[in-house]
């Protein structure tokens, strides 16, 4: 059986040893790429990435950096990028969920968005975060510059 190879942007947002996990938003699971891909020399973890893809979701080529799609930044090693979100409703084990047009669904299980205006746009930093019985991917980071929002 042959495979497609197609090409995508990502977010890396882990690595264990030898491979990094990237955010996808076209591909269901995070994408799984050999150290061996990245730019020598070059640690990718955090960076906005072009990758080709087959067998699902294994980077076959060498990465390319690229500019970013959203701010981002590694804050006590973990990778965060800063987007608008809106109010989505409760879900899942009674967490507040947020929606981002590009990453989908972000959880808040720290609870940061205590205090919020339910019609407006919240600028947030997000980091990896998987909610148990919802569809988010995200969740929004204990560490935040002063919360911003929009009406």
């Amino acid at each position: 059986m042959a495979y497609r190879e197609t090409e995508h942007e990502a977010f890396v947002v882990s690595k264990l040893e030898h491979e990094y996990f990237a955010y996808c938003k076209d591909v269901p699971k995070d994408l799984i790429i050999d150290a061996n891909l990245s730019p020598k020399g070059v640690d990718i973890l955090g960076k906005w990435v072009r990758v080709s893809v087959h067998r699902g979701n294994v980077v076959c080529r060498p990465v390319r950096i690229i500019d970013n799609l959203y701010e981002s930044r590694i804050w006590n090693a973990t990778p965060q990028i800063k987007v608008k979100i809106e109010y989505d409703g409760i879900h899942g084990n009674n967490l507040k969920m947020f929606f981002n047009d590009y990453l989908g669904f972000v959880s808040d299980p720290h609870e940061v968005m205590a205090n919020f205006d339910r019609c407006s746009l919240h600028q947030v930093w997000i980091e990896r975060y998987k909610a148990n019985g919802t569809n988010s991917r995200w969740g929004i980071s204990k560490t935040q510059d002063n919360h911003s929002h929009e009406t």
